[in-house]
């Protein structure tokens, strides 16, 4: 029974791999052609910026905005070749409560539009760790996007930093309607979203 299981497993992570490099090949190919369309459509964007920039039907914008688009399916290829091959960290010795106030800095704009409350106990003193930093960002980035989309105008986050014998401890809290019990086994799961 251990054995079955045990193969079982094996087959899964094979699969993983397969479609981990399926994934990285379609992202490869479809980046190729997205980059020749961003060519053409800023030489276009440029040419209607002369010729047209008035009027009723604005030719520039309608091309800004494929390029954004663009820019975004790009941005979804680069998320999912991240997915098929992670990077290797890039651990350093960096202080946690100035990478996270440094985050938080940069998001409170988006935050304050959003008519989100952002509360910090982040403490005094610098909290080390040997981590990545730009995957800490992301990843408290991350979270702090989703507690503002959860609780919406009015909503409250908070995020708190605390030492627990020789970790640091990041908590992000929000006063959103949590995550239902049927989807918390899914959370972790790669581009599962609500």
């Amino acid at each position: 029974n251990l054995a079955l299981h045990e193969a079982m497993e094996f087959s899964r992570i094979r699969q993983f791999a397969a479609l981990g490099e399926l994934a990285a090949g379609i992202a490869h190919e479809i980046r190729n052609p997205l980059n020749a369309i961003r060519l053409n459509l800023h030489a276009l964007e440029r040419l209607f910026a002369k010729v047209n920039g008035q009027g009723p039907f604005d030719a520039a914008a309608v091309v800004g905005e494929a390029n954004r688009e663009i820019d975004r399916l790009e941005g979804l290829m680069r998320g999912m070749l991240d997915y098929a091959r992670p990077e290797r960290a890039l651990n350093e010795e960096l202080d946690v409560r100035h990478e996270l106030r440094t985050a938080l800095d940069f998001i409170q704009p988006v935050l304050e539009a959003a008519k989100v409350e952002l509360r910090t106990d982040l403490g005094a003193a610098a909290v080390r760790v040997h981590f990545d930093r730009n995957r800490l960002r992301q990843i408290l980035l991350n979270l702090v996007n989703n507690a503002r989309d959860a609780v919406g105008p009015g909503g409250r986050i908070s995020v708190s930093l605390k030492r627990h014998q020789e970790r640091a401890v990041v908590i992000v809290e929000d006063n959103g309607p949590g995550i239902p019990p049927g989807e918390r086994e899914r959370v972790f799961d790669p581009f599962y979203s609500t």
